[in-house]
């Protein structure tokens, strides 16, 4: 019973700090010279901070 206590909780520390390995990663778009890029444009207010290749909303649908 205590090992099958040990594999638990090594196994619930391992997905942790997995979860926090991935969280700080952002999504990245492969952009190469030409290529037409779309920005929101609420400036600093926005908090989407979002890059597009098709025009349109923010993709996080933030409006001012």
């Amino acid at each position: 019973m205590k090992q099958v206590l040990k594999v638990v909780v090594l196994l619930v520390v391992a997905a942790f700090l997995a979860a926090v390995g991935y969280a700080g990663e952002k999504s990245k778009m492969d952009v190469k010279v030409g290529d037409e890029l779309y920005v929101c444009s609420y400036g600093e207010k926005c908090p989407c901070e979002a890059l597009s290749r098709t025009e349109g909303k923010c993709t996080c649908g933030w409006t001012s």
